[in-house]
């Protein structure tokens, strides 16, 4: 998680549609790592499967789909969740 911090630049945007509605809008980078810092707490990610990167017209937006594996820590129930992700870079960061 800090690595993925380091690469967003100081004002990045994060939008998490399905997550819960405080956590909705978007997050700078110091709010950003906060929220994200929790997760590693919670769950053991073990892998990455099914991973694909897409280009788009525009050369600073990438898409990127893949499905994180590991288990719930606190019950150790299987955790397997696939997520699209649309990044758009600036200034050779991660602004959104």
């Amino acid at each position: 998680m800090q690595t993925l911090i380091e690469l967003c630049a100081d004002d990045v945007v994060f939008e998490f549609p399905f997550a819960l509605r405080a956590a909705r809008q978007g997050c700078w980078q110091a709010a950003l790592g906060e929220y994200l810092s929790a997760i590693p707490s919670r769950i053991q990610f073990d892998r990455l499967s099914n991973l694909e990167m897409h280009q788009t017209l525009n050369p600073d937006v990438a898409i990127v789909e893949m499905t994180a594996v590991g288990c719930v820590k606190q019950t150790g129930e299987p955790y397997e969740m696939s997520y699209v992700v649309v990044l758009t870079a600036s200034n050779g960061r991660i602004a959104r």
